[in-house]
């Protein structure tokens, strides 16, 4: 899935799909924010599932840490 793309596939997932999960705040707009959205600012990049699968888990993990108090 090429970068610029990622914003607007969260968007239409999100408007189809409904579901909740435990995520900080700042490791969910690291994820979605267009401003912030790592995986947005790569340029000419397209990304694999299994790359952006491997992104997901680490922001899950650095929230679960964040939410311990850890970070």
């Amino acid at each position: 899935m090429p970068a610029e793309e990622i914003l607007g596939f969260h968007y239409e997932y999100a408007k189809n799909k409904e579901f909740e999960f435990p995520l900080d705040p700042k490791s969910l707009a690291i994820i979605l924010h267009p401003h912030w959205g790592y995986l947005c600012k790569f340029t000419r990049k397209n990304f694999t599932f299994e790359e952006i699968i491997e992104f997901y888990n680490f922001e899950f993990l650095s929230s679960f840490n964040r939410n311990l108090g850890r970070v």
